[in-house]
């Protein structure tokens, strides 16, 4: 009798820690109303343009929190050789200090198909997609080491002095395809899942797959003192959790639906360079309201979507919030390179803020230049 009232016991204990753990991650949803004539105390200034960059493809940009050094890399333009990624190194007043090709292969020191690059305090890493490795160097690009996993995920940046990055993959659940978007280490790999959504595929009445652009697919994810966020551009959510994958905030922004203008839909396509296989792709009937978010010092702006056009110039709206997910107002931000592309999943990699400054990368007639913005908040 004893012994059965020990078990039972034992077992109301193992529930309720269950049931604790599941009421911490369990955060219900805060809808919040985006007030339209509300300013924020935010100032852009801007401080200076480089020169044109003229040999790389749609470039990316990292920037070091303490070296004065920018890297703008991308794939190389050059005529004769489009086998490789150019890295070019830059001062932050943009003078050239530097470049490193790397061919796109599997052996050490090639690239990726699709590259992403981190500076750290005394080395650089490349993420590489197809490779599933990262490839380590010194701040002169000799290489160091290369770390392989076994992941079935996207090029990442890296954070909190390499140790911890978002993974972006495809998982199988109810033998249905979905993206997971998970809190990992490095280099362990070690993996907690924090959020996922069904794979933004569907089927036509001919039975040909199709990609839907827009909606639930487009997400973006950035990192703030020891904690991640994730922007959710189709109903313009954001989620806040700790290293641990437990999720600390959660709210959603209640502002009006609006319907996509499928009569442009050439032009969507074509702005994403995708017309010639508008058999495959399908926009999505809403506009999300969100098209990205822009992590500053004392808060992140939430970049505001009007339609699917890739057009920016000037300046786009943005609503700005603290890192506590507070609400302060209306900002205009800078616009630069694909501010309003769907990336799909995927983070925009052509701007970076760093101590007091946002570096983008800028596209005006079809040329490349890096922009330097100082942020007053």
């Amino acid at each position: 009798m004893k012994l059965k009232i020990g078990i039972v016991i034992l077992i109301s204990i193992i529930i309720l820690n269950h049931c604790k753990k599941s009421s911490e991650q369990d955060i219900s949803t805060e809808v919040i109303k985006i007030d339209e004539q509300q300013s924020a105390n935010i100032r852009f200034n801007f401080k200076k343009t480089s020169a044109v960059i003229d040999d790389i493809l749609y470039p990316h940009i990292a920037v070091s929190d303490v070296h004065d050094k920018i890297i703008i890399y991308g794939s190389s333009l050059d005529k004769n050789d489009k086998t490789k990624m150019v890295a070019k190194t830059f001062d932050k007043d943009f003078n050239f200090n530097g470049e490193k090709a790397f061919y796109y292969g599997l052996g050490p020191g090639d690239a990726g198909a699709y590259n992403i690059v981190t500076i750290e305090k005394d080395k650089i890493f490349i993420s590489e997609n197809s490779n599933f490795r990262v490839s380590i160097y010194d701040n002169n690009w000799n290489l160091l080491t290369v770390v392989r996993h076994k992941l079935q995920i996207d090029a990442f940046e890296l954070y909190d002095n390499a140790n911890f990055f978002i993974s972006r993959g495809i998982t199988a659940m109810n033998d249905k395809p979905f993206i997971q978007y998970s809190i990992v280490s490095f280099p362990g790999f070690e993996a907690k899942p924090v959020f996922s959504h069904l794979h933004p595929t569907r089927k036509t009445s001919a039975g040909i797959d199709v990609m839907i652009l827009g909606g639930i697919s487009e997400i973006s994810t950035f990192y703030n003192n020891k904690n991640f966020f994730m922007l959710v551009c189709s109903n313009y959510q954001v989620l806040k959790f700790d290293l641990t994958g437990k999720k600390l905030k959660d709210i959603t922004a209640k502002v009006d639906e609006q319907k996509t203008d499928h009569s442009l839909d050439d032009k969507y396509l074509e702005d994403r360079r995708l017309l010639k296989y508008k058999n495959r792709f399908v926009i999505c009937d809403t506009v999300n309201p969100a098209a990205c978010a822009i992590p500053l010092m004392k808060g992140f702006l939430v970049v505001r979507r009007n339609d699917y056009s890739n057009d920016c110039s000037g300046f786009s709206d943005a609503d700005y919030f603290s890192y506590k997910l507070e609400y302060l107002g209306k900002v205009k931000c800078p616009c630069f390179l694909n501010i309003f592309f769907l990336m799909a999943g995927r983070n925009n990699p052509a701007f970076k803020y760093s101590n007091g400054f946002l570096y983008l990368v800028q596209e005006k007639d079809e040329k490349y230049y890096i922009e330097k913005w100082e942020i007053i908040e």
